[in-house]
């Protein structure tokens, strides 16, 4: 297999039949499915990447977290779908206050449509567009939403440890998770 193309999860099994996926920079974590996985990513930036197939509307839930550890979540980028299926996420620094988030505006997204979701961040120096962060979701076509505040000053993010996959304090997915990857370069 090419070594730039995956199609397992971390324990070497299969991730989606006859889909190839190309990693994200500086992989740390390919997996599927809900769980609870440990990882060491240094935090000040990285790529996450999920492809997902929506569940029930008004069930809005975290897709993923990633955190300091399995108990602290100081540090913490946290991706959701809100009631509508909408994908929006949120970064959250060492004090627990939100970096920057972005809410999506538009029509509901129907149960059981594909979704990949990339986010793309570093919290030293901005990213070609200017911004800290660049946040992408598409179903074939790419999502409208709002930043609050908008990522243009640098912050301190600490190392995390946890990937939370499908679930939160804020509730259970309840759609597909094909893929999860997390790496550590942008």
């Amino acid at each position: 297999m090419d070594p730039n193309l995956i199609g397992y999860a971390a324990n070497g099994s299969d991730v989606s039949p006859g889909i190839v996926y190309r990693p994200v920079p500086g992989l740390l974590l390919a997996a599927r499915g809900r769980g609870d996985f440990s990882l060491d990513h240094p935090g000040s930036r990285g790529t996450i990447e999920a492809e997902i197939v929506t569940g029930a509307l008004g069930a809005g839930a975290t897709v993923l977290q990633l955190q300091t550890s399995a108990s602290a979540t100081t540090h913490r980028i946290r991706i959701d779908l809100n009631d509508s299926n909408r994908p929006e996420f949120a970064i959250f620094n060492g004090g627990g206050s939100a970096v920057t988030s972005w809410t999506p505006a538009g029509a509901d997204i129907p149960a059981g449509t594909a979704l990949r979701i990339r986010l793309v961040w570093d919290s030293r120096a901005p990213l070609s567009s200017g911004l800290h962060v660049s946040f992408t979701a598409f179903d074939g076509s790419a999502f409208e939403g709002d930043w609050d505040p908008l990522p243009t000053t640098p912050w301190v993010m600490g190392p995390m440890q946890t990937l939370l996959s499908g679930y939160s304090a804020d509730g259970e997915f309840n759609g597909t998770i094909r893929l999860i990857q997390v790496g550590t370069q942008t």
